[in-house]
């Protein structure tokens, strides 16, 4: 997902440009996030949508992001996502670390015939490479805010930041 993403920034590649997308996973997750792919092309409920990698790979490349939102059940039905999604495919990521990192690359193919590759050998947010603190914060808030103001959210923020110094 964050390879996907990177690809689709750095290159300001649109959607409709994209004619494959390839995927390289760990063999031990083929079973989880590609196969049976039937389901996993159009997941109908967060749980199936959690594990898809042509979903996740296919909503990130248009939405140039992944958060709670593209799991909704309305995300789940966009018919731009459901249709990239069929143009995702896999292979067995030969040079894989897993289990020791979900590592992982990405390769999209324009339809003009341009290929753009992006790997992630450390997964993000893992202790070999954390999350900034701003990115934490972010995370929070984007998460935060679904269920309350932001201005709450920023209070909670705060003081969840200083818990350490409460006695």
């Amino acid at each position: 997902i964050n390879s996907t993403i990177a690809i689709m920034q750095r290159h300001d590649l649109v959607p409709g440009a994209i004619r494959t997308i390839n995927v390289y996973v760990p063999r031990a997750a083929i079973d989880t996030v590609c196969e049976p792919s039937a389901p996993k092309y159009a997941p109908g409920d967060l749980a199936t949508a959690l594990f898809s990698a042509y979903y996740n790979v296919a909503s990130a490349a248009i939405r140039r992001r992944h958060s709670l939102d593209e799991l909704t059940p309305e995300a789940l039905q966009d018919p731009e996502v459901l249709a990239l999604a069929r143009k995702v495919t896999y292979a067995i990521d030969a040079e894989s670390t897993f289990p020791r990192q979900y590592s992982g690359a990405v390769e999209i193919v324009t339809l003009d015939g341009r290929t753009y590759s992006d790997r992630e050998d450390v997964n993000k947010g893992s202790s070999e490479q954390p999350l900034s603190a701003a990115e934490v914060e972010a995370k929070f808030m984007d998460n935060a805010c679904r269920v309350m103001t932001r201005e709450r959210a920023e209070a909670l923020m705060a003081a969840i930041l200083q818990i350490d110094r409460v006695a």
